[in-house]
């Protein structure tokens, strides 16, 4: 990939020659898409020498954020791992860089969490999804190698975009979908032998080349294995609120009704007692959901999600303080 670093990027730039509305009525929440070097006019993503780099910055890596899988498996936090305390004291496991590697050139694959604001153009691609989606946000990275793989086939639990950064990868689409899987227990007791069950036969196989963009809807069955010497790329998950999430806002609406905090009715006093306070609750929670303020709430809630921080940019001028002037001018005229 080349070209000249972006510090800005629209959803429409991600796509093109797709168009956002070509995009959400053929594809979105529907069907697979891929665009062979869509990304290939940007600088690097990420480039081998700059997570090489950011891995250095071993302070900021634990067992939750550094992980290895190998054959399908996750390799144990101990085998890479050494206990260390956090800022506050708490016991972590703090990732050792000397066995990460010997496992790395045993074959095993490397995946990075929480990646989303590491890198500007990481960044700036993390905000034009968040932008368009209004929707919470993970990026994870996934350095494998040839012939293995790290993960079997599996769903995710949120819409992928896969941008491929190096190497080759060959992807496995599978026929079988699974309906809104979310982050609940209920989808994550799943073994292999299930997923391989529920997943269908192949429906489609991509290779993914430097540049390229892979959209997967959420609960998609798929698996990927490098078919390169090297593979890498990352993946931005794009998490949209579902009904979960507006039951927690009536929940939190629900505190201030004195309806809902009341007990229920005692055993003695019948199944219609019971039926008549169930019913009334229900009345409450269809005023609360046809309420402006509920729908204030939810409306602010996703403008929210459609934020990113804004980065750090020093040195800045203080108020009150000439352009001209110096930090340490400031200081000493104190």
């Amino acid at each position: 990939m080349s070209g000249a670093p972006v510090t800005d990027l629209a959803f429409a730039d991600l796509i093109a020659p797709m168009s956002p509305e070509e995009f959400a009525a053929d594809y979105y929440d529907q069907r697979p898409l891929h665009i062979p070097g869509a990304l290939s006019r940007l600088s690097p993503v990420l480039a081998w020498d700059e997570l090489s780099g950011l891995l250095q910055k071993t302070t900021i890596w634990t067992s939750d954020t550094i992980k290895l899988m190998r054959d399908g498996a996750p390799v144990p936090a101990s085998e890479y791992c050494r206990p260390a305390p956090d800022p506050g004291g708490r016991p972590m496991m703090r990732p050792v860089p000397g066995k990460v590697m010997a496992l790395v050139k045993h074959g095993a694959s490397l995946v990075c969490n929480d990646m989303e604001f590491l890198t500007p153009t990481i960044r700036v691609i993390s905000h034009a999804l968040k932008k368009e989606f209004s929707a919470r946000l993970n990026v994870n990275l996934y350095c494998t190698w040839q012939a293995r793989q790290a993960f079997a086939s599996h769903y995710d639990k949120h819409d992928v975009f896969a941008v491929h950064v190096d190497g080759e990868k060959r992807w496995n689409l599978y026929a079988n979908r699974a309906d809104n899987p979310i982050l609940h227990e209920r989808y994550r007791q799943l073994t292999v032998q299930e997923h391989d069950r529920a997943k269908g036969p192949v429906a489609q196989q991509l290779t993914l080349r430097p540049g390229d963009l892979l959209y997967l809807p959420r609960g998609l069955y798929h698996d990927a294995i490098a078919s390169s010497g090297a593979s890498l790329h990352l993946t931005f998950g794009v998490k949209r609120p579902t009904g979960h999430d507006f039951l927690q806002m009536l929940l939190e609406n629900a505190v201030s009704d004195p309806v809902f905090r009341r007990n229920f009715p005692r055993p003695s006093e019948g199944r219609e007692a019971l039926r008549d306070h169930l019913g009334r609750l229900a009345d409450h929670i269809l005023e609360a959901t046809q309420s402006e303020e509920l729908l204030d709430a939810v409306d602010a809630y996703q403008d929210a999600l459609r934020q990113t921080a804004k980065p750090y940019s020093l040195p800045v001028q203080g108020e009150g303080r000439r352009a001209t002037e110096t930090p340490s001018q400031t200081a000493e005229g104190r």
